[in-house]
C-alpha cells in the first residue's frame, strides 16, 4: 500500500510508539455548577530527531496504527505538546553543584546536535496528543475517513501525517467555499463553507488585541461576496467597524448614528487602528483619504426612542398589572380594544392605532387609576406609568424608524450593510432587540426577501448570563435567544464576538455551530469554551501561545469533517482597506 498521501515526508525518519493512553477527566466549575471534561490522551515516545522535534512544535497530526477487522487503520491524534529527554537528565538534581554537572550537561547538549540522536541513542522525544475521534486508511488510492471510538493500543507504531490528509479532513470545497487563511504548520489554505457560518451561527472569541474585529470584517467581505441574497446588520458600540469595512459602507452601506454623535465629527470619533495608519504612511496614503471616505458614507441619525411602547409591549405590560379579581374585566376590555388593530404588534406603537381606540384605552386606565386612593400603592404607580407611556398624541400612518429600516433591510436592493454605531449600550440593547423582533415578525408573515446576518460585537454587553430588566439586558437576551434558536428556519443568522466568554448566556453559546478562538489568558474562559463546544481542553489551552491573527477554528458544519480543530493564520483585513484606499485615492485625483 502506497501511503504517500497519508504520511509526511519526515515520517521516514520518525520512529515512535505509544507508551500510554488514558481517558483524562477534569472538573470545571461555572457559576455554581460543575461539568466534567474528558479527553483521550496518547503519550508517545520517539527517537530524538532535531528537525522533527522542531516541526512538532507546530500543529501536526499523528496517526497511530490500529488493526480493525483485519485491516490497517490509523487513529488520528492532534499534537498538543512535545518535550526532549536525555538518559542522564534524571541524575541532574538541583542540590548538585553546577561544576559537578558540567560534563553531563555538555554531553547532553552534544547529543541534541551530534550523532547520538540515532536509533538506540540516549535521548528521545515525549509527545502528548489528543484523540480526534477519527481513523483513516487508503482504499483504492483514496483517503477513507470514519468516526471512531476505539482506543489505540500501547506499543502501536505512530506516524506523522501529511498536509494532504489535514487538508482532506478540514477543507470543504464548493461554490460557497472561501479561504480564511493558512493552516499553521502546513503550506495549505483553510477552505470552509461561508454559508454554514451564516446559517448555523458563529462565535469569535479572543482577548483584547487578538484581532476580533479584523477577522469579523474579513469574514463579512467573504459572506457578501459569495452570498448574493444577503444583507448584514452590524451592531457596533465601540466604533471599530466604520474603518474596518469602510469600502463596503462607502459602496453599498449606511450608518445609523446615535444623536449624541456630531455628524461633522463622526470620522474623528471612530477607531483608527495604529497598524493601519502605519501601513498607510508606508504606502504614501494620506489620512485625509480615509477621513474623506468616512465622510462620504451615507449617515443618518437614528431616533431610537427607547421608551416607546409598541402594541406588543403594551400587552406584555398588562400581564404585569396585579389587579383585584373584580377589576380583571378591565384587562379583558383593554385586550379587546387592542385586538381590533390589524397592524404589526411588534412594529406599531400604541399611539399609532386609531384615535378612538387610543382614547378608549386612556379612559380605561384613568378609571382604574382613580379607584386607588392610596398614593403609595404600587399598582397605582404602575398604572400611572402605563398612562404616561402611551399618553402621546397619535399620528395617523406614522411608522416608527425601525419599521422602515427593517423593510429596506429585507426587501431593499441598494444597500447591503446596515451599521448601527450606538455607543450608549442601553440604547444599543433596545435597538437590537426591536430590530430582531421586527425582522422575525416580517419573516413569519411575509414571503421572499433577503437573508439577514446579525453581527454583534462586544456580545457580553447584549447576552450576559446575569440579566437586569432596568438595564434592558433581559430584553436583548430574549431577542438574541429568538435569533439563535429559530434564525436558521427563516434565513436569519448570527455572529457574536467577545473577549468575556465566561459571562455569556450559555443557551446562546450552545446554538453556535462554528467557533474561532484566539488568545484567552484566563483558564476559566478556556474551560467555558471547552465545555460549551465539546472541544478538547488540551487543544483549547494551546491558544495561550497564539500570535496576533492566529485562531483555533472548530466547526460542526463548515469543514468537511466535523469538530476537527485547525489552527489558522487569518488573512489581514487591513490589506483590503489599503487596496481600496489606493483605488479611492486615484478616483479622487481623477475627479479633481
Amino acid at each position: 500500500m502506497n501511503n504517500n498521501k497519508l504520511f509526511d515526508e519526515l515520517n521516514n525518519r520518525f520512529e515512535a510508539r505509544v507508551r500510554d493512553y488514558r481517558i483524562e477527566k477534569s472538573t470545571f466549575y461555572s457559576h455554581g455548577e460543575s461539568a466534567v471534561l474528558s479527553e483521550g490522551i496518547a503519550y508517545i515516545d520517539a527517537v530524538f530527531n532535531l528537525e522533527i522535534f522542531d516541526r512538532l512544535h507546530k500543529p501536526a497530526l499523528i496517526g497511530v496504527e490500529r488493526i480493525v477487522d483485519g485491516k490497517l487503520w490509523y487513529n488520528i491524534f492532534e499534537v498538543t505538546s512535545i518535550m526532549a529527554y536525555h538518559l542522564e537528565m534524571g541524575s541532574l538534581r538541583p542540590d548538585i553543584p553546577p561544576l559537578l554537572k558540567w560534563d553531563a550537561l555538555e554531553r547532553i547538549e552534544g547529543s541534541w546536535y551530534g550523532g547520538n540522536g540515532n536509533r538506540g541513542g540516549e535521548n528521545w522525544m515525549s509527545i502528548v496528543a489528543v484523540n480526534t475521534g477519527y481513523r483513516v486508511r487508503l482504499e483504492n488510492g483514496e483517503i477513507k475517513v470514519v468516526r471512531d471510538i476505539l482506543s489505540p493500543l500501547v506499543g502501536s507504531i505512530a506516524h506523522i501525517m501529511s498536509a494532504e490528509l489535514y487538508s482532506h479532513l478540514v477543507n470543504k470545497e464548493g461554490v460557497e467555499s472561501i479561504s480564511i487563511g493558512n493552516i499553521v504548520g502546513y503550506n495549505v489554505d483553510a477552505l470552509i463553507d461561508i454559508y454554514s457560518l451564516f446559517r448555523y451561527h458563529t462565535g469569535i472569541f479572543g482577548y483584547t488585541g487578538t484581532g476580533k474585529s479584523n477577522l469579523v470584517s474579513t469574514l463579512l467581505r467573504e459572506a457578501l461576496n459569495k452570498l448574493d441574497n444577503l444583507a448584514v446588520v452590524v451592531m457596533d458600540v465601540s466604533g471599530e467597524y466604520p474603518v474596518n469595512i469602510v469600502d463596503l459602507l462607502h459602496d453599498h452601506g449606511v450608518i445609523y448614528l446615535d444623536p449624541s454623535i456630531n455628524l461633522e465629527r463622526f470620522a474623528e470619533s471612530t477607531v483608527h487602528p495604529e497598524t493601519l495608519l502605519d501601513q498607510m504612511k508606508n504606502q504614501n496614503l494620506d489620512l485625509n483619504i480615509l477621513m474623506e471616505a468616512l465622510t462620504n458614507i451615507e449617515r443618518t441619525y437614528f431616533e431610537s426612542d427607547p421608551e416607546f411602547v409598541t402594541v406588543s409591549t403594551f400587552l406584555e405590560s398588562l400581564n404585569e398589572l396585579k389587579l383585584k379579581p373584580y377589576q380583571r374585566h378591565h384587562i379583558n376590555r383593554l385586550r379587546r380594544i387592542v385586538s381590533r388593530f390589524d397592524g404589526d404588534e411588534y412594529v406599531y406603537r400604541i399611539k399609532d392605532i386609531d384615535l378612538d381606540a387610543w382614547n378608549e384605552i386612556n379612559g380605561v386606565l384613568n378609571h382604574l387609576y382613580n379607584q386607588y386612593r392610596d398614593s403609595r400603592s404600587g399598582v397605582k404607580d404602575y398604572i400611572s406609568g402605563l398612562i404616561d407611556s402611551i399618553n402621546v398624541k397619535p399620528v395617523d400612518g406614522d411608522l416608527n424608524t425601525i419599521y422602515r429600516i427593517c423593510r429596506d433591510l429585507l426587501f431593499g436592493d441598494k444597500k447591503r450593510v446596515y451599521l448601527f454605531y450606538l455607543p450608549e449600550v442601553k440604547t444599543a440593547r433596545i435597538v437590537l432587540s426591536k430590530i430582531i423582533n421586527t425582522v422575525f415578525s416580517f419573516r413569519k408573515k411575509t414571503s421572499g426577501g433577503r437573508n439577514i446576518l446579525f453581527v454583534v460585537d462586544e456580545a457580553h454587553e447584549f447576552i450576559p448570563r446575569d440579566t437586569r430588566k432596568e438595564a434592558y439586558t433581559s430584553m436583548s437576551n430574549e431577542a438574541m435567544e429568538l435569533l439563535f434558536r429559530q434564525g436558521r428556519k427563516y434565513g436569519i443568522g448570527g455572529w457574536i464576538a467577545t473577549q468575556r466568554v465566561a459571562h455569556l448566556n450559555t443557551n446562546i453559546l450552545q446554538q453556535l455551530h462554528s467557533y474561532f478562538i484566539s488568545t484567552l489568558p484566563r483558564s476559566y474562559d478556556r474551560g467555558v469554551v471547552a465545555e460549551a463546544f465539546s472541544i478538547s481542553k488540551s487543544v483549547v489551552d494551546t491558544v495561550v501561545s497564539f500570535d496576533k491573527g492566529e485562531w483555533l477554528f472548530v466547526s460542526h458544519v463548515a469543514t468537511r469533517y466535523p469538530n476537527i480543530p485547525v489552527r489558522i493564520k487569518a488573512f489581514n483585513n487591513e490589506f483590503k482597506i489599503l487596496e481600496w484606499l489606493s483605488k479611492h485615492k486615484i478616483n479622487i485625483q481623477r475627479d479633481r
